[in-house]
């Protein structure tokens, strides 16, 4: 399953909209991912004007959740941001690597291939260079809730 969202649902620590900010919703969302259970999930937000990969051992899932945030093409963050960043560098509990500050976008994989589709995720730049990378498979034993 893919979940797109504007804002990102996992990171909560930095001052910019996010699920934290609708601690209720945020708690639902993730439970309902936990009891659907899905054989896999990745998350897909933006609007934070730069990139990064989260990842959750959340033990309701037998496999990590993911949120790759790639954003955007046409603006990211300025000087002064990852200037200020350097001194007060701004803390996210899941994320995975660095930020990445310069123009990006996010692409996805998914490998059919295998037994198990393995869902793979980068943050390129405006050059096509992958600055950030991840993937995942849905664990064979996965069964879905799907009704």
């Amino acid at each position: 399953m893919i979940i797109g969202s504007s804002i990102q649902l996992l990171s909560s620590e930095h001052p910019y909209g996010h699920w934290g900010d609708y601690p209720k919703a945020r708690a639902r969302v993730l439970r309902l991912i936990a009891d659907v259970r899905p054989k896999l999930t990745v998350i897909l937000s933006g609007d934070r004007h730069l990139g990064e990969i989260s990842r959750s051992d959340d033990p309701g899932l037998p496999y990590p959740l993911y949120e790759v945030t790639s954003s955007g093409l046409t603006h990211h963050v300025d000087f002064i941001y990852h200037f200020r960043s350097f001194f007060s560098p701004e803390t996210n509990r899941y994320r995975v690597g660095t930020l990445f500050y310069e123009k990006n976008f996010g692409l996805v994989d998914i490998d059919w291939s295998a037994g198990s589709p393995i869902v793979s995720f980068q943050i390129r730049d405006l050059e096509n260079h992958t600055q950030r990378q991840a993937s995942v498979s849905a664990p064979a034993n996965v069964v879905s809730g799907d009704r």
